[in-house]
């Protein structure tokens, strides 16, 4: 007799150091507000779209200043305003530096395997 084992997401395992956590939102269903990884998502998605839409010339830093640093004066307008979001405002600090980390190794990648050639060809036709 096979006995089936409950899938265990990353997300139930990085909350399984705190229990009273764990047993909130993975025991009682009740899940928390946070939408952080939908805000790096749509950051990590605009600075590739700036790339992209350049024709692959932009630096690190030309995107940087175009959409990294706009994205988080516009966020710690909001959490100023929003002083009760002391997570949510590190979560927005910590995410900023890790989608520059995320894009630095990205161009880096892409240069190394001349990969931008190739999809500069392809934007161009």
């Amino acid at each position: 007799m096979s006995k089936l084992l409950r899938v265990v997401t990353n997300s139930e395992r990085g909350t399984f150091g705190c229990k009273r956590r764990w047993g909130f939102a993975y025991r009682d269903g009740l899940a928390t507000d946070s939408a952080a990884p939908l805000r790096m998502g749509g950051l990590w998605h605009m600075c590739l779209a700036a790339w992209y839409r350049s024709g692959c010339t932009m630096g690190l830093a030309d995107i940087k200043s175009a959409v990294i640093d706009p994205w988080s004066e516009s966020r710690a307008q909001w959490h100023a305003a929003h002083p009760d979001a002391r997570q949510e405002a590190e979560e927005d600090a910590e995410g900023a530096v890790l989608i520059h980390g995320m894009l630095a190794g990205y161009l880096d990648a892409l240069h190394q395997t001349q990969a931008t050639f190739r999809c500069c060809m392809w934007s161009r036709s």
